[in-house]
């Protein structure tokens, strides 16, 4: 008998442990959401962080605790909505691909790390990949060479390009014609941009990269560099692709503005919310997704993969979109 009232106690003990450390971050992403870095990485981690809520509130309702239940049963509501609500919401493929009016763009996103020493695996997905369009981030001399062999030259004849030997580099690579080829500076990373005209329908291409916030003296130029990238994607006129690895989650304060103003993730249009890209077996640590293509609403998406990434810590992304039929051309 004292040994199952030991038990009882210690499992009553453990949910209450549970749910005290997991509440206050509930609480504090419905009214601070990411505004302290502690909770940033946190909500990083949101489809793992939560999952011991079910244990606590399966305890609390076998010992028949009221209040326990109710706390736990808060932490499981808000864990499967943020986890899994974005399947209820997906849009699958906004119009038939095969179509006779449609225009689908292959994307091809990849975080390819400044700093690997295997270029050849990435290189290989790019050329069977069938992309209209690379948004490359991490673009270091060691990339440019490798994605400057004569067929990839032949394949991708257009291209922006800023070289760095750190993160920083960025480029965007096309098979037709780019117009307006810049490079936007921002408070954390540089990202390369071009119109690139699409069976003569000009489309805005952004390959994205901001400093992750890694520490806390890194939050404020992560926030300030997604800031100035979205300000500039809503002052476009054209329809906008933000291809690249964003270091938010789709759990991210930031992941959200961007939805508010319009910009939606490829991986919810087409009913898959749960993939993940990071760190792609370079951490002992649960995948995430830090990589996306957003896109603005004249775009739609008919299909969306992750690639393997050999040698970098991301995998990549591989995108069909759909423009839509009503632009001219």
């Amino acid at each position: 008998m004292r040994v199952r009232t030991f038990s009882r106690g210690a499992l009553g003990v453990l949910a209450w442990g549970l749910v005290v450390i997991l509440l206050p971050n509930v609480v504090l992403r419905l009214v601070a959401h990411d505004r302290l870095w502690v909770s940033i990485v946190l909500n990083m981690m949101t489809p793992y962080l939560y999952a011991p809520a079910y244990l606590a509130l399966a305890i609390a309702l076998w010992q028949r605790r009221r209040v326990l239940s109710v706390l736990a049963g808060a932490v499981v509501v808000a864990h499967g909505v943020w986890t899994f609500g974005p399947l209820a919401r997906a849009e699958v493929a906004i119009a038939d691909p095969a179509s006779a009016h449609a225009r689908t763009i292959r994307v091809f996103s990849a975080n390819v790390m400044a700093w690997t020493d295997t270029t050849e695996g990435i290189v290989d997905e790019i050329q069977r990949s069938g992309a209209d369009i690379l948004a490359i981030q991490e673009l270091s001399p060691i990339w440019q060479a490798a994605l400057s062999t004569p067929d990839l030259l032949l394949a991708f004849p257009h291209r922006i390009e800023v070289v760095q030997t750190d993160a920083g580099g960025s480029g965007v690579y096309a098979r037709w014609p780019l117009r307006d080829a810049d490079i936007l500076q921002t408070p954390s990373m540089p990202v390369a941009r071009a119109t690139v005209v699409v069976a003569g329908d000009p489309v805005r291409v952004y390959s994205v990269h901001a400093l992750p916030p890694a520490r806390s003296d890194w939050v404020g130029e992560w926030s300030r560099g997604l800031g100035a990238i979205l300000e500039a994607a809503r002052r476009e006129t054209l329809p906008v692709i933000l291809a690249g690895d964003f270091n938010a989650t789709p759990h991210s304060a930031w992941h959200a503005r961007f939805h508010d103003r319009g910009f939606r993730d490829s991986h919810h249009l087409c009913g898959r919310p749960l993939a993940t890209t990071w760190p792609n077996g370079a951490l002992a640590i649960p995948p995430v997704r830090l990589d996306h293509v957003l896109v603005s609403p004249a775009l739609g998406c008919v299909y969306v993969v992750e690639g393997v990434g050999e040698g970098s810590d991301h995998r990549p992304i591989l995108v069909d979109l759909r423009l839509s039929a009503t632009l001219g051309g």
